[in-house]
């Protein structure tokens, strides 16, 4: 009765409000609770929502009660009770909820929140947001429609707010995982304006739009500002304050251009080392884990100062993480050694006295059992790092370094220990890319551990065996699963051999998607007999029928033909000779059509310019060569696109240039023009991205490079624009950028690219082969090594691969690219590959030693017959042993080759193919004919080098050792001669 009482008296305050005309409350009041609540009137959201199961059964989750307050504030409402009821109401069954009281109810606070908009004003942002949950759970349309009322009066109040609310607000908003986006952009555009935020809302409001990308939001606006802003006033945060920006921005790196977060780190690291007493004495543990982990995010972006933090963390872990009972806890001298493996070039080898002491430490006091299978996956990481970091082998034996603390005895303990409890833990609710990596990490420590630990082993394929079984589980996520327990040493052990592989063979080949082309692969791969069966429905190779070269008949010139084309138009010819080519008729009929397209193309309108051109590229890309006439007409219609190019719409240009690229024609005139018109456009109207990257490939298709390229690309390469961009497009963009040489030298870019690209897919959901191979090859192109993360989530997706799966080309460019790391003179970069997992060196070493033949580069007519004239003219002088023209001296298999050598210089004879176009005084070599000749000339002229390419293919010892690589190509040469 006090609690109705209270509310009458509530609900009289506020009719007397209005009676007096007094305005409606800021939102400071709308969204602070009272000074002194009644406390008659029940909890809070808070408390209603954090009851234990046991409060909750007995007084909220009570049917009776919960209907009764439902009552009495459907007469009286009370607006500070609606989160008490709203949350219990939402966990009751859907057929109680259907209950015409809570109907009633709901459109009595419908009805009071539209007549006084106060419904808010006791609640405050938790109970808010919290409100605004409970109704959607209710699956009611008078709940629905209340939270869309809420959601209203929320955003109307937002501009209102001050600072510390507002941050507030945001935090409470990600509790309840409300995703309303027009709320969210009114707390942008607030959050954005406000000058007079302090630093520790600055901090909050960073964290809180970061992670409200996990709801789908792109508050991209705000992160940059408030990015900004904390790198400017990194001298007002304290360091904790610090350390809550670095973890933010550290993580944003799709989502900040490289500037904005390298000065933000830059500034906010240094300030943090600044502050720190020396040996890091005083420092709270968790900021100095929480730092670290952050790092491990950029741990490549900022050199020097992560390697000075590494440093000084080495020396301060060895003092606090091997005592029992002092600042750390187990669990976090895990994650401390994670981020020490992460941060690190070498891995955990240069913290080896670290790891002999706290090994043992772990081993006693660990409750592995009450860790996440996350967690425990990170400490298996550590522990097969430990492995290499603190054995090595002498002469066939293993010795270890010397510490009084450390002993093999202790490794084998903790790795049973860990095994056992993970085999309970994957058993469990592991998922496929989760299994996957497991046993992919486990594979490093080689076949004799799948007997040491045969629980393991069987848990794994048990619930391989549950996931196939599940029809739920996607194929993108199980076939990746099937791959890496068919090429583990797994395969080969007891465990799963027999039936139990007989019976993951039959899950996997009776799931609906069995016949998919990867999925139907991953099963074959799991069949026991040499002879695989074939999976019901899977595609089958069927062998290419080789079509005869069509027979040209000679017709003699007929002026009858010529009369029969006199009545067509334009428009009618260029249809007839597309078709004749289609059909590969007679060059006589081809010729005819074509002269006679030539005499009216003067009559022909403006809007058929385009269509025109179609017609006849459609089928002639293998005439225009051996058709003079034929190539003439589209020369001329390209004229008319060229002259009229401000006329024609921008999607009949972007057409033209098409057309042009695919046949292989790079008709200047036509291109440059098109791209001024569209560039003049484009300032003024905008191009959309599909348009602006169509242009850029349409250029590298013919490999034409003009000075105006760079502003379209320009405008691609802004943050705001990459945000917008969809996975497939940035792929495009890159490899379109790539190919001409738009992106920046220092490989900022391409990393960039990369890591928007891979925030949306994960290792286990990969990019279908061919996009992963342009990926690939534009980091090629780029000459860019990305960090070991990025780089080992790119590789990952092809530890599956077979290279029957791959074109000639496709297995060139990965064979190049791993080339290209391999001899990196870098250290850290030389020695990428090898801190991969096995499966991704095997496939890797795989391809490289894969029967092929030597990598050769294309080269034209123009090409060979310079290669001739140079082999003829050295053979005259007296140098009998060069080879031929179609031979090349040198060949270092799929390094590629050099075309002479001459008293131990090697030299590459360069045709029109390996330049941009237009053909000018100063010749630009294009970037794969860069990285070609820098490949080569690091292969034959350092040992290092190649004893690292050995490693993975053991022939390049043989390769000769050479001192000089020089470069000639056919203009000089004809000059020259």
């Amino acid at each position: 009765m006090r609690c109705v009482a209270a509310a009458a008296n509530l609900h009289g305050r506020f009719v007397r409000l209005r009676r007096l005309g007094r305005s409606k409350p800021t939102a400071e009041v709308f969204f602070c609770a009272i000074a002194k609540p009644n406390r008659s009137c029940g909890s809070s959201a808070q408390a209603a929502a954090g009851r234990s199961p046991t409060s909750r059964r007995s007084s909220s989750n009570n049917q009776g009660t919960l209907l009764e307050l439902v009552e009495a504030n459907t007469q009286i409402f009370n607006p500070r009770k609606l989160p008490n009821i709203l949350i219990p109401a939402a966990r009751l069954p859907r057929e109680e909820k259907n209950d015409p009281r809570f109907r009633r109810y709901l459109e009595r606070a419908h009805k009071f929140l539209d007549g006084t908009d106060q419904l808010l004003r006791s609640l405050g942002p938790e109970g808010a947001a919290a409100s605004v949950q409970a109704a959607r759970r209710l699956e009611l349309p008078e709940g629905q429609i209340l939270a869309l009322a809420l959601l209203s009066a929320m955003t109307a109040q937002v501009p209102e707010l001050s600072g510390s609310l507002l941050s507030d607000l945001a935090q409470q908003l990600l509790k309840y995982k409300v995703n309303d986006s027009p709320l969210w952009q009114a707390l942008t555009h607030s959050a954005v304006g406000r000058t007079d935020l302090d630093p520790a809302q600055l901090v909050s409001l960073l964290d809180s739009f970061r992670r409200s990308l996990k709801l789908g939001l792109r508050p991209s606006t705000a992160l940059e500002t408030l990015c900004q802003r904390c790198a400017l006033r990194a001298a007002e945060l304290t360091n904790k304050q610090i350390v809550g920006a670095v973890a933010s921005v550290s993580r944003l790196g799709n989502h900040l251009s490289n500037a904005d977060q390298y000065r933000a780190l830059q500034l906010l690291l240094d300030r943090w080392l600044a502050n720190q007493a020396p040996q890091f004495e005083g420092t709270p543990a968790s900021q100095i884990v929480s730092l670290a982990v952050s790092l491990t995010n950029v741990s490549d972006f900022l050199g020097v100062r992560t390697d000075n933090f590494v440093e000084a963390l080495a020396g301060w872990s060895l003092r606090n993480a091997t005592a029992s009972g002092g600042s750390l806890s187990a669990e976090e001298v895990i994650v401390l050694l994670w981020a020490l493996k992460e941060l690190t070039p070498l891995g955990l080898r240069p913290h080896s006295q670290l790891l002999a002491q706290v090994l043992p430490r772990l081993q006693q006091e660990s409750t592995l059992k009450d860790w996440s299978l996350l967690r425990l996956v990170q400490f298996l990481e550590v522990l097969l790092a430990s492995r290499h970091a603190l054995v090595h082998a002498d002469s066939g034996n293993h010795s270890l370094h010397a510490s009084e603390t450390y002993s093999e005895v202790t490794l084998q303990h903790v790795e049973r220990a860990l095994s056992k409890v993970l085999g309970d833990a994957v058993a469990g609710d592991a998922s496929a890319a989760m299994l996957a990596r497991v046993l992919a990490l486990w594979e490093q420590a080689g076949p004799p551990f799948w007997s040491r630990c045969p629980d393991l082993a069987e848990a794994i394929v048990s619930r391989a065996i549950a996931l196939a079984s599940d029809g739920a589980v996607a194929t993108g996520e199980l076939h990746p699963l099937l791959d890496t327990m068919a090429s583990s040493s797994l395969s080969r052990d007891s465990s799963f051999s027999g039936a139990r592989r007989e019976a993951l063979y039959s899950v996997a080949a009776a799931r609906r998607d069995a016949a998919d082309p990867s999925m139907a692969a991953a099963i074959q791969g799991l069949e026991i007999d040499s002879e695989a069966k074939p999976i019901p429905g899977a595609p089958t190779a069927i062998p290419t029928e080789t079509r005869p070269p069509a027979t040209t008949s000679k017709h003699p010139c007929d002026a009858a033909v010529f009369e029969s084309l006199s009545p067509l138009g334009p428009v009618a010819l260029a249809e007839r000779l597309g078709q004749l080519c289609h059909k590969e008729a007679g060059d006589f009929e081809v010729a005819a059509t074509s002269e006679a397209l030539l005499a009216v193309l003067g009559s022909l309108k403006l809007e058929d310019f385009v269509p025109c051109l179609e017609q006849v590229l459609s089928g002639s890309r293998r005439r225009l060569v051996r058709a003079p006439l034929l190539l003439e007409v589209v020369e001329r219609i390209g004229d008319l696109i060229a002259a009229h190019s401000s006329e024609i719409s921008t999607r009949q240009l972007i057409a033209a240039l098409d057309w042009f690229a695919s046949v292989g024609l790079p008709y200047h005139l036509l291109f440059e023009s098109a791209l001024l018109t569209l560039l003049d456009r484009h300032r003024i109207q905008g191009l959309s991205w599909g348009q602006a990257v169509g242009v850029l490939e349409a250029f590298a298709a013919v490999r034409l490079q003009i000075p105006e390229l760079a502003s379209l690309y320009s405008h691609l390469r802004r943050p705001h624009g990459l945000a917008r961009l969809p996975t497939m497009a940035l792929i495009r963009l890159l490899s379109a950028s790539a190919r001409l040489d738009l992106l920046d030298h220092a490989g900022l870019d391409a990393r960039e690219f990369v890591d928007r690209i891979l925030a949306e897919t994960s290792p286990h959901r990969p990019l279908p082969l061919e996009d992963i191979v342009v990926l690939i090859q534009s980091l090629l192109l780029s000459g860019t090594v990305p960090a070991d993360k990025q780089l080992r989530h790119v590789l990952y997706w092809l530890s599956s691969t077979r290279a029957t799966q791959l074109s000639a080309n496709q297995l060139a460019v990965l064979r190049q690219y791993s080339l290209f790391i391999l001899a990196q003179t870098d250290v850290k970069a030389q020695g990428i590959l090898l801190r991969m997992p096995v499966e991704v060196q095997s496939i890797m070493s795989d391809l490289l030693r894969h029967r092929s033949p030597a990598w050769v580069p294309p080269s034209s007519d123009t090409t060979h017959r310079f290669r001739a004239e140079v082999s003829e003219q050295l053979q005259q002088a007296g140098f009998s042993a060069q080879p031929s023209s179609c031979e090349p001296a040198i060949s270092l298999g799929p390094a590629g080759a050099a075309d002479i050598e001459i008293h131990g210089t090697m030299w590459l004879l360069d045709g029109p193919e390996a330049f941009f176009r237009p053909f000018a005084s100063d010749l630009r070599y294009t970037p794969l004919e860069r990285r070609r000749a820098w490949l080569l000339e690091n292969l034959v002229g350092h040992d290092a080098a190649r004893h690292c390419v050995a490693d993975f293919y053991p022939p390049a010892l043989e390769w000769p050792r050479l001192y000089k690589l020089r470069r000639l190509n056919w203009l000089d040469w004809g000059k020259a001669s």
